[in-house]
């Protein structure tokens, strides 16, 4: 039977593609939108967008201009390296635009949620920028140039119908990044969002330690290579997930060091949950995974990556979570220091996502006969 284009269009799910997080926290979005039968087109590129697709092999997707950033491999390059790359961040956001604008004009697309790619909105459709960091923290170096950040990316947020930020109201969990910014009509804390929601942890704790690895390159290499030249002789198990979606090849280490390239949600929370202790980096979206795993965590904020540094002291100041540095942490000296989990991070604060969704799918029905 033939469909109106009314009946055809979708909602594009577009993610960013630095580091996996910003994909991860949209599967419970997506997922929740399925069983309203809600029709999708997912929308990224690189291993975010693989992601998405190894999640939802039904759904059909597009592949969207790269933003592509790469950390530099010293902390102290961080904030050129930023500003170096802030006329391709314009340049990629402008192709967004012209992109979504075929699609919208096609018929295809009749709404959007984007996980920060700041492009992603059209003045014919309702549009929400799913983000946490509406008030990023500049590197120490570049302090006299924060009005300058501040004001770009406050021109990066400008188009979107509305702004949801996965967080209880008060910001409990992204604290000055979501809470310094003024007040705007547009904003709405939806709870936090997590691919472990529903998901019963194993009672087994199988492995003394576990690594969960993530974000971009070079820097995940980097701890990489660090955490495996101590495990070169580990005498305990230990669970290694390499955050690389796709890859296939797996470095060769001892048998008691157990190895994943990437594992599904469900097989990612079942082994997670068997480790005793675990060591990751504070990626808001790790974060807000780890508030359902009770297990013990220290964080190793990338270096230079100032919303990492920010979030770990914050996190440590809100529940005695430990941080340790890349440069010189041991694995046994994580293994025996003080340590605390996220949970205590759920409690409080309503999760208003079901009314947000509910809110944004009248507008698209009412926009375009959805």
């Amino acid at each position: 039977m033939k469909t109106s284009k009314a009946e055809e269009k979708s909602i594009l799910i577009s993610v960013l593609d630095w580091g996996l997080g910003h994909a991860t926290r949209c599967i419970p979005l997506i997922s929740r939108m399925i069983k309203k039968n809600v029709p999708l087109i997912l929308g990224g590129s690189g291993a975010s967008l693989r992601l998405l697709r190894e999640a939802f092999p039904a759904l059909p997707w597009l592949e969207l201009p790269a933003y592509g950033f790469q950390y530099p491999k010293k902390a102290s390059g961080m904030g050129f390296a930023l500003l170096s790359q802030l006329p391709h961040l314009w340049r990629v956001r402008q192709a967004e635009k012209a992109l979504l604008a075929k699609l919208v004009q096609s018929g295809r697309v009749g709404g959007v949620i984007s996980d920060h790619r700041y492009g992603m909105f059209h003045p014919d459709i309702p549009s929400r920028l799913l983000a946490h960091q509406l008030c990023p923290q500049v590197p120490g170096s570049f302090l006299a140039l924060a009005p300058f950040f501040h004001l770009f990316h406050r021109q990066l947020l400008m188009g979107f119908s509305g702004i949801w930020v996965p967080d209880h109201i008060g910001s409990p969990l992204s604290g000055v990044l979501s809470s310094g910014m003024k007040a705007d009509g547009r904003l709405r804390f939806i709870g936090p969002l997590s691919r472990f929601e529903g998901l019963q942890a194993s009672k087994e704790k199988r492995y003394a330690m576990g690594f969960l690895l993530s974000g971009p390159e070079p820097q995940r290499s980097i701890v990489e290579d660090r955490i495996l030249a101590q495990l070169d002789t580990s005498p305990y198990p230990v669970l290694l997930i390499r955050g690389l979606p796709g890859a296939d090849e797996l470095p060769a280490l001892p048998p008691e060091v157990e190895v994943h390239s990437h594992l599904p949600p469900e097989d990612l929370f079942r082994k997670l949950s068997q480790c005793r202790r675990l060591l990751c980096r504070p990626g808001y979206s790790s974060g807000m995974d780890l508030c359902h795993i009770d297990v013990p965590v220290c964080f190793v904020p990338t270096p230079g990556q100032t919303e990492q540094e920010y979030l770990a002291q914050h996190w440590a100041k809100q529940w005695g979570i430990p941080f340790v540095s890349q440069n010189r942490f041991s694995v046994a000296e994580v293994m025996a220091a003080p340590s605390a989990g996220m949970c205590g991070a759920l409690e409080g604060g309503q999760n208003e996502f079901e009314r947000a969704m509910e809110e944004f799918l009248g507008e698209v029905r009412k926009n375009a006969d959805f």
